[in-house]
């Protein structure tokens, strides 16, 4: 018997929020402001990681995770790293665009009295399954 395709669909990267964006800008300082082409949908407490090409700049934060301590707009995140020291961001012609990416956050699992029973109860950060082919929560 055959699986339905609803019931079995391959993992998508689109389907799924938090996403990763590519970089626009960064905004060094005590603190690091990342601008993105388009929304994110990170939030307080997720971990993200910055990927930068050679030509970008800010090699000290690349490949790096960070805390996001601010979400001032939805293409806009505030990172808790010190970048004054780094070199500035450029955004040049390359086959790899600057990207930041969601890796986790600090606020991982359910909270609800039934410990991990999965009743829909989900703290900010966790990964959502947007997908159009079903309503399941994915963390």
């Amino acid at each position: 018997m055959a699986i339905a395709p609803q019931r079995n669909p391959p993992i998508t990267p689109w389907y799924y929020i938090p996403r990763a964006a590519f970089i626009a800008s960064i905004v060094q300082g005590q603190t690091t402001t990342v601008n993105t082409v388009h929304d994110q949908n990170y939030v307080v407490g997720q971990i993200v990681k910055v990927l930068l090409n050679a030509n970008n700049g800010c090699r000290g934060l690349n490949n790096r995770e960070f805390l996001v301590i601010s979400v001032p707009s939805a293409t806009q995140v505030i990172l808790d790293v010190n970048s004054l020291l780094e070199t500035p961001f450029a955004l040049t012609a390359s086959n790899t665009e600057p990207q930041i990416v969601p890796v986790g956050d600090y606020n991982s699992g359910a909270i609800n009295s039934q410990g991990r029973v999965n009743n829909g109860t989900y703290i900010q950060g966790s990964f959502i399954n947007i997908s159009p082919l079903g309503n399941t929560v994915w963390h």
